[in-house]
């Protein structure tokens, strides 16, 4: 009997291994996610920034720019104030809008991935919670094994 029980303590203990393990992947493919969307945030605010820069640029008929044109490397330009923006939009699609719309676009889509962030992070803690619970379970059925 006592084997038995010794037998499905092993079993127990093993299947909890299993769930710590799932947990820390889910846990791992939500951080990635968390770095994503905390990129997007970033691009997007950047984004916004320089639009705003440029919308305040009031009576200005020209503006200097710095184009990246890669390896760390710019191209200084003199160009028109732009008037309008060049958006995607998903699915290779892009449509135009003014300053003031682009940004206001900007801003929601910013909006939507911190919604998204914060869905994101309360599941990381939800699986954190989850595993310290597997984890507590597995030393438990470990103390039992041994005695």
């Amino acid at each position: 009997m006592v084997e038995f029980d010794k037998n499905d303590l092993r079993v127990k203990i093993e299947k909890n291994y299993a769930i710590i393990e799932s947990l820390d992947k889910m846990k791992n493919i939500l951080l990635r996610d968390q770095e994503i969307i905390s990129n997007g945030i970033q691009n997007i605010s950047k984004a916004t920034t320089t639009l705003k820069g440029l919308s305040e640029e009031n009576g200005k008929s020209e503006t200097e720019m710095l184009i990246p044109i890669g390896g760390g490397a710019f191209i200084p330009i003199s160009t028109e104030r732009p008037k309008k923006v060049i958006l995607k939009i998903g699915a290779g699609v892009s449509i135009e809008k003014d300053l003031d719309q682009a940004i206001s676009a900007l801003e929601e889509r910013s909006k939507d991935l911190e919604n998204g962030l914060s869905e994101v992070l309360k599941k990381i803690l939800d699986i954190e919670e989850k595993e310290n619970l597997a984890i507590g379970q597995l030393n438990e059925l470990k103390e039992m094994l041994e005695s």
